[in-house]
Protein backbone atom coordinates (compact mmCIF):
# COMPACT_ATOMS: atom_id res chain seq x y z
CA UNK A 1 0.00 0.00 0.00
CA UNK A 2 1.29 3.53 -0.88
CA UNK A 3 1.99 5.60 2.14
CA UNK A 4 2.84 9.48 1.93
CA UNK A 5 2.51 12.46 3.78
CA UNK A 6 0.25 15.45 2.80
CA UNK A 7 -1.25 18.64 3.97
CA UNK A 8 -3.60 21.32 2.88
CA UNK A 9 -1.98 25.37 1.96
CA UNK A 10 -4.40 27.87 1.27
CA UNK A 11 -2.94 31.50 0.74
CA UNK A 12 -4.64 34.65 0.24
CA UNK A 13 -4.55 36.93 -2.30
CA UNK A 14 -0.68 37.93 -3.43
CA UNK A 15 0.34 35.77 -0.42
CA UNK A 16 2.57 33.19 -0.36
CA UNK A 17 3.02 32.55 3.05
CA UNK A 18 1.42 28.95 3.55
CA UNK A 19 2.72 27.48 0.53
CA UNK A 20 6.32 28.74 1.85
CA UNK A 21 5.67 26.66 4.86
CA UNK A 22 4.61 23.73 3.54
CA UNK A 23 7.51 23.58 1.22
CA UNK A 24 9.71 24.03 4.22
CA UNK A 25 8.01 20.78 5.55
CA UNK A 26 8.04 19.14 2.63
CA UNK A 27 11.40 19.55 2.45
CA UNK A 28 12.06 18.32 6.39
CA UNK A 29 10.31 15.51 6.00
CA UNK A 30 11.94 14.23 2.72
CA UNK A 31 15.39 14.82 5.01
CA UNK A 32 14.01 12.70 7.35
CA UNK A 33 11.84 10.35 5.45
CA UNK A 34 13.04 10.16 2.06
CA UNK A 35 11.31 6.90 1.35
CA UNK A 36 7.67 8.38 1.35
CA UNK A 37 6.55 11.04 -1.01
CA UNK A 38 4.65 14.15 -0.15
CA UNK A 39 1.35 15.81 -1.32
CA UNK A 40 0.43 19.35 -1.27
CA UNK A 41 -3.45 20.14 -1.23
CA UNK A 42 -4.41 23.70 -2.37
CA UNK A 43 -7.41 25.23 -3.61
CA UNK A 44 -5.97 26.93 -7.13
CA UNK A 45 -2.64 25.37 -9.19
CA UNK A 46 -2.15 28.86 -9.67
CA UNK A 47 -1.27 30.10 -6.31
CA UNK A 48 1.67 27.87 -5.84
CA UNK A 49 5.14 29.75 -7.23
CA UNK A 50 6.95 27.40 -9.71
CA UNK A 51 9.98 27.78 -7.41
CA UNK A 52 8.49 26.00 -4.48
CA UNK A 53 7.03 22.68 -6.83
CA UNK A 54 9.86 20.30 -7.16
CA UNK A 55 9.64 19.23 -3.55
CA UNK A 56 6.14 18.15 -4.03
CA UNK A 57 5.24 14.78 -5.68
CA UNK A 58 1.87 15.48 -6.00
CA UNK A 59 0.04 19.15 -6.19
CA UNK A 60 -3.63 18.49 -5.81
CA UNK A 61 -6.89 21.24 -6.11
CA UNK A 62 -9.53 20.62 -3.40
CA UNK A 63 -12.23 18.50 -5.03
CA UNK A 64 -14.81 20.58 -3.62
CA UNK A 65 -13.28 24.18 -3.89
CA UNK A 66 -12.15 26.26 -0.80
CA UNK A 67 -15.79 25.62 1.32
CA UNK A 68 -14.67 28.88 3.45
CA UNK A 69 -15.98 31.50 1.33
CA UNK A 70 -14.36 34.20 4.52
CA UNK A 71 -10.68 32.42 2.90
CA UNK A 72 -9.77 33.05 6.80
CA UNK A 73 -9.26 29.65 8.09
CA UNK A 74 -7.98 26.62 5.69
CA UNK A 75 -8.45 23.93 8.22
CA UNK A 76 -12.36 24.11 7.34
CA UNK A 77 -11.30 21.95 4.69
CA UNK A 78 -9.81 19.51 6.54
CA UNK A 79 -12.26 16.79 5.71
CA UNK A 80 -11.95 16.91 1.87
CA UNK A 81 -8.00 15.17 2.33
CA UNK A 82 -9.87 11.54 2.04
CA UNK A 83 -10.95 12.57 -1.54
CA UNK A 84 -7.88 14.37 -2.67
CA UNK A 85 -5.12 11.81 -1.29
CA UNK A 86 -3.41 10.05 -3.77
CA UNK A 87 -2.03 8.05 -0.69
CA UNK A 88 -3.99 4.50 0.48
CA UNK A 89 -2.18 5.37 3.88
CA UNK A 90 -1.72 8.86 4.95
CA UNK A 91 -0.43 11.25 7.28
CA UNK A 92 -1.84 14.89 7.21
CA UNK A 93 1.06 17.30 8.48
CA UNK A 94 -0.06 21.08 9.71
CA UNK A 95 2.02 23.25 7.29
CA UNK A 96 3.36 25.09 9.85
CA UNK A 97 5.48 22.19 10.91
CA UNK A 98 9.22 21.40 10.73
CA UNK A 99 9.93 17.75 10.62
CA UNK A 100 13.19 17.40 12.79
CA UNK A 101 13.98 13.90 13.26
CA UNK A 102 13.18 10.15 11.49
CA UNK A 103 10.04 8.98 12.54
CA UNK A 104 9.11 6.36 10.65
CA UNK A 105 8.03 4.33 13.49
CA UNK A 106 5.03 6.15 13.20
CA UNK A 107 3.94 4.62 10.09
CA UNK A 108 4.55 1.18 11.68
CA UNK A 109 2.24 2.33 14.75
CA UNK A 110 -0.63 3.51 12.58
CA UNK A 111 0.02 0.55 9.85
CA UNK A 112 -3.14 -1.30 9.89
CA UNK A 113 -5.49 1.17 11.59
CA UNK A 114 -8.37 3.14 10.33
CA UNK A 115 -7.87 6.73 11.65
CA UNK A 116 -5.44 7.64 14.33
CA UNK A 117 -5.72 10.79 15.99
CA UNK A 118 -2.96 11.93 18.97
CA UNK A 119 -5.33 12.74 22.24
CA UNK A 120 -1.78 14.45 24.21
CA UNK A 121 1.10 16.49 22.65
CA UNK A 122 3.79 18.02 24.33
CA UNK A 123 5.02 21.52 25.05
CA UNK A 124 8.57 22.95 23.58
CA UNK A 125 10.56 21.27 26.91
CA UNK A 126 9.18 18.11 26.02
CA UNK A 127 6.63 17.91 28.98
CA UNK A 128 3.30 16.63 28.08
CA UNK A 129 1.12 19.13 27.33
CA UNK A 130 -1.26 20.67 30.24
CA UNK A 131 -3.59 23.03 28.18
CA UNK A 132 -5.06 25.77 30.04
CA UNK A 133 -8.00 26.52 27.52
CA UNK A 134 -7.96 24.06 24.67
CA UNK A 135 -10.27 21.04 26.02
CA UNK A 136 -12.46 23.21 27.79
CA UNK A 137 -15.74 23.28 25.65
CA UNK A 138 -14.79 19.16 24.25
CA UNK A 139 -14.35 18.56 28.57
CA UNK A 140 -17.88 19.97 29.28
CA UNK A 141 -19.95 18.61 26.19
CA UNK A 142 -18.38 14.72 26.43
CA UNK A 143 -16.23 15.01 23.37
CA UNK A 144 -13.57 13.62 22.63
CA UNK A 145 -10.08 15.40 22.57
CA UNK A 146 -8.72 15.46 19.68
CA UNK A 147 -5.37 17.31 18.41
CA UNK A 148 -5.94 17.58 14.82
CA UNK A 149 -2.26 19.08 13.29
CA UNK A 150 -0.84 15.99 12.45
CA UNK A 151 -3.43 12.84 12.28
CA UNK A 152 -3.65 9.26 10.34
CA UNK A 153 -5.64 7.81 7.78
CA UNK A 154 -6.18 5.01 5.64
CA UNK A 155 -8.58 4.28 2.63
CA UNK A 156 -11.00 2.19 4.49
CA UNK A 157 -14.92 1.76 4.74
CA UNK A 158 -14.75 2.85 8.13
CA UNK A 159 -12.64 6.05 7.25
CA UNK A 160 -14.98 6.68 4.42
CA UNK A 161 -17.79 7.06 7.19
CA UNK A 162 -15.65 9.09 9.33
CA UNK A 163 -15.13 11.76 6.43
CA UNK A 164 -18.66 11.76 4.70
CA UNK A 165 -20.30 12.40 8.45
CA UNK A 166 -17.13 15.10 9.10
CA UNK A 167 -17.79 16.87 5.70
CA UNK A 168 -21.51 17.65 7.04
CA UNK A 169 -20.29 18.37 9.95
CA UNK A 170 -17.69 20.78 8.91
CA UNK A 171 -19.80 22.47 6.29
CA UNK A 172 -22.09 23.47 8.73
CA UNK A 173 -20.41 23.66 12.13
CA UNK A 174 -22.40 26.34 13.28
CA UNK A 175 -24.90 24.32 13.75
CA UNK A 176 -23.62 20.86 14.77
CA UNK A 177 -21.74 23.52 17.55
CA UNK A 178 -25.16 24.54 18.60
CA UNK A 179 -26.49 21.27 18.96
CA UNK A 180 -23.79 19.27 20.47
CA UNK A 181 -22.42 22.22 22.64
CA UNK A 182 -24.49 23.17 25.70
CA UNK A 183 -21.84 24.33 27.76
CA UNK A 184 -18.58 26.72 27.44
CA UNK A 185 -19.86 27.62 24.35
CA UNK A 186 -17.86 28.84 21.35
CA UNK A 187 -18.45 30.94 18.37
CA UNK A 188 -15.17 30.49 16.25
CA UNK A 189 -14.58 27.53 14.38
CA UNK A 190 -12.79 24.82 15.64
CA UNK A 191 -11.18 21.78 13.75
CA UNK A 192 -10.47 19.70 17.16
CA UNK A 193 -13.50 20.01 18.10
CA UNK A 194 -15.50 19.36 14.46
CA UNK A 195 -13.52 16.43 14.31
CA UNK A 196 -14.66 15.18 17.99
CA UNK A 197 -18.11 15.97 17.04
CA UNK A 198 -17.55 13.63 14.09
CA UNK A 199 -16.24 10.89 16.27
CA UNK A 200 -19.66 11.63 18.64
CA UNK A 201 -22.13 11.41 16.01
CA UNK A 202 -21.06 8.19 14.21
CA UNK A 203 -20.27 6.52 17.50
CA UNK A 204 -16.50 6.16 16.58
CA UNK A 205 -13.54 6.18 18.40
CA UNK A 206 -10.62 7.11 16.41
CA UNK A 207 -7.93 5.68 18.82
CA UNK A 208 -5.13 2.63 18.67
CA UNK A 209 -1.98 3.20 19.96
CA UNK A 210 -2.92 6.93 19.93
CA UNK A 211 -0.33 7.81 22.78
CA UNK A 212 2.67 7.01 20.71
CA UNK A 213 1.39 9.36 17.82
CA UNK A 214 1.90 12.89 19.35
CA UNK A 215 4.17 16.01 18.06
CA UNK A 216 5.09 19.08 19.85
CA UNK A 217 2.31 21.73 20.21
CA UNK A 218 3.73 25.50 19.90
CA UNK A 219 1.25 27.61 21.23
CA UNK A 220 0.25 30.22 23.97
CA UNK A 221 -1.94 27.75 25.66
CA UNK A 222 0.31 25.80 25.91
CA UNK A 223 4.10 27.27 27.22
CA UNK A 224 5.75 25.03 29.62
CA UNK A 225 5.38 28.89 32.01
CA UNK A 226 2.06 28.68 31.19
CA UNK A 227 0.72 27.61 34.60
CA UNK A 228 2.58 30.71 36.40
CA UNK A 229 2.12 33.37 33.54
CA UNK A 230 -0.95 35.32 31.88
CA UNK A 231 -1.53 34.54 28.95
CA UNK A 232 -0.72 37.75 25.94
CA UNK A 233 -0.98 38.59 22.61
CA UNK A 234 2.68 39.16 22.74
CA UNK A 235 3.68 35.48 24.36
CA UNK A 236 5.91 34.78 21.78
CA UNK A 237 8.07 37.90 22.87
CA UNK A 238 8.99 35.62 25.87
CA UNK A 239 10.35 32.68 23.86
CA UNK A 240 13.22 32.53 21.28
CA UNK A 241 13.32 30.44 17.98
CA UNK A 242 16.17 29.53 15.96
CA UNK A 243 16.33 27.03 12.79
CA UNK A 244 19.40 26.39 12.69
CA UNK A 245 21.75 24.95 9.28
CA UNK A 246 18.20 23.99 8.08
CA UNK A 247 18.14 20.74 10.42
CA UNK A 248 18.26 21.72 14.53
CA UNK A 249 15.11 24.21 16.19
CA UNK A 250 15.79 25.27 19.35
CA UNK A 251 12.96 27.09 21.50
CA UNK A 252 14.78 29.21 24.38
CA UNK A 253 17.55 26.79 24.37
CA UNK A 254 15.45 23.27 24.72
CA UNK A 255 16.07 20.55 21.03
CA UNK A 256 13.35 19.92 19.71
CA UNK A 257 12.29 16.84 18.51
CA UNK A 258 9.90 14.43 16.41
CA UNK A 259 7.49 16.84 14.74
CA UNK A 260 7.14 20.24 15.49
CA UNK A 261 4.22 22.57 14.83
CA UNK A 262 4.86 25.84 15.14
CA UNK A 263 1.22 27.27 14.13
CA UNK A 264 2.34 30.99 13.52
CA UNK A 265 3.32 31.13 9.72
CA UNK A 266 5.40 34.14 10.11
CA UNK A 267 7.64 32.49 12.73
CA UNK A 268 9.30 30.82 9.86
CA UNK A 269 11.66 33.54 8.38
CA UNK A 270 13.54 33.93 5.35
CA UNK A 271 16.87 33.07 6.54
CA UNK A 272 15.37 29.95 8.05
CA UNK A 273 13.60 29.09 4.69
CA UNK A 274 16.85 29.48 3.30
CA UNK A 275 18.42 27.53 5.34
CA UNK A 276 16.65 24.46 4.87
CA UNK A 277 15.93 24.76 1.42
CA UNK A 278 19.65 24.32 1.07
CA UNK A 279 20.07 22.01 3.35
CA UNK A 280 17.60 19.79 1.59
CA UNK A 281 19.22 20.43 -1.79
CA UNK A 282 22.27 19.66 -0.66
CA UNK A 283 21.53 16.66 0.86
CA UNK A 284 19.28 15.04 -2.09
CA UNK A 285 21.96 16.25 -4.57
CA UNK A 286 25.17 13.97 -2.20
CA UNK A 287 22.55 11.34 -2.49
CA UNK A 288 22.05 11.30 -5.96
CA UNK A 289 26.04 11.35 -6.53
Amino acid sequence: MTQGYITLAIDQLNSTQQIKSAYTLACSLKLNDPKREVCLVTDHFSKVPSKYEGVFDYIVELPFGNTDHTESNRAINLWQLYYCTPFAQSMYVNPATIAIDNFADFWDICNGQDIVFPIHTVNFKQQLSQYLAKFKTADANNILNLNSDVFYFEKSEISSEFFKMADVVFQNWRQWFFEYIKEERTNAFNSDLCFGITAKAIDYNPFMFEDLLEYTDLTDDNIAEAATQEQSEDWLDTINIWFHNGGDVKVNNHRQTGIFVYRQFDLLNDKALNDISKHYNTTTTTIKD
